[in-house]
């Protein structure tokens, strides 16, 4: 599956800026939201848009989620670490 890389992607500001990999991709009604781990927008972090393929460039392994079905969500605990997938209630 390959989606435009021009597609808008949520994303925490240290995902953003680079400081902390991608450890949880989520897409819920069509929307992609790639934050540094679950637990972010919950204490109330900081989220921009930006474009999907910037990620994809900057970390290659997220092409292994890119296929998430709506509904679903991948979690990693490192960046090495595989992807588990699950669907979001």
């Amino acid at each position: 599956m390959t989606i435009p890389l021009n597609t808008e992607a949520s994303v925490c500001s240290h995902v953003l800026d680079g400081s902390r990999p991608v450890l949880f991709v989520e897409r819920r009604h069509s929307a992609w939201l790639l934050l540094c781990g679950p637990d972010y927008y919950i204490v109330g972090g900081l989220i921009k848009a930006v474009a999907i393929g910037h990620l994809l460039d900057r970390d290659p392994s997220l092409n292994q989620v890119i296929d998430l079905l709506d509904g679903h969500a991948a979690e990693r605990t490192e960046i090495t670490e595989p992807w588990v997938r699950r669907q979001v209630t």
